[in-house]
């Protein structure tokens, strides 16, 4: 899985001359990112200062960069103590981090202070020095895919819940029928909603899974052979990993009763080019 890393800095000035190091890093071909964005705490309001994605907002590769600033920007994270934080919400689980991660860099990112986002990859040794060399300090988070389980999860309890309601209701009397038609409508309609959310997620995946795979692949035409081959070891394992997340999601899928088809998950991927 990939890392999310945040480098930050006493100001913006320290952290765009690590975020061009870090460009130069990349041009060189030794380093592979995903998106690269500076941004600065003014007055506990995020502000994107600059940006390596062209437009940020519609990038695939660009997405998880956005919903991690969307997270920083939450006015509550520099008030949480990592000690008092529970379950992670939906929203943090959907970008697969863990809630002490973004309260641990709301500690130090603090107003005035400088922060660089970036999504790697490979190893992180040679992103953390250079970082720190320049001042920085690193914090970095592997993607979970915790999402994956809880979608599992919801499927699996709404249709127990159905089943058990339709039972109820086969046996139950007529006077007590109406009451449990209107729960079992609710739960159905609650049943399709997470449903769709299921797709919607499989979607997510497939394409941030295919737009990294051609990043790769454009890195890797234009390095020489043992990089190469390191950069195309990270995309056969991209591809695995996404396999096996697609294959999860179909079993969901089919233990809820419905099964979903294959080619909106698997074909797609599977279609793109070997390096």
């Amino acid at each position: 899985m990939s890392r999310l890393v945040v480098a930050v800095f006493n100001n913006r000035d320290e952290a765009s001359l690590a975020a061009g190091a870090i460009k130069e890093l990349c041009q060189s071909g030794k380093l592979l990112i995903y998106a690269l964005t500076v941004i600065l705490n003014e007055m506990e309001k995020m502000l994107v200062a600059e940006s390596m994605t062209e437009d940020l907002n519609e990038t695939v590769l660009g997405k998880t960069t956005r919903a991690l600033i969307e997270l920083l920007a939450e006015p509550y994270w520099h008030r949480i103590d990592k000690q008092s934080i529970a379950q992670p919400s939906t929203r943090i689980a959907a970008m697969g981090v863990e809630p002490t991660f973004i309260a641990e860099v709301m500690r130090q990112l603090s107003p005035g202070r400088a922060g660089v986002i970036t999504e790697i990859e490979e190893d992180i040794a040679l992103l953390a020095h250079l970082i720190e060399s320049s001042g920085g300090m690193v914090f970095h988070c592997t993607r979970n895919e915790l999402i994956d389980l809880h979608i599992a999860q919801q499927l699996e309890t709404m249709r127990r819940q159905i089943q058990d309601l339709e039972e109820r209701l086969a046996h139950t009397s007529e006077d007590s029928k109406v009451g449990l038609k209107r729960e079992l409508d609710l739960s159905r309609e609650k049943f399709n909603t997470i449903k769709n959310q299921a797709r919607c997620h499989a979607t997510t995946i497939r394409r941030e899974t295919e737009a990294k795979i051609v990043c790769l692949q454009e890195q890797a035409a234009k390095v020489k052979a043992e990089r190469r081959a390191k950069l195309e070891k990270l995309a056969e394992k991209l591809r695995v990993d996404y396999v096996n997340r697609a294959t999860k999601l179909n079993l969901a899928w089919r233990i809820a009763g419905e099964v979903l088809a294959a080619a909106c998950l698997l074909l797609p991927l599977l279609e793109i080019a070997v390096l």
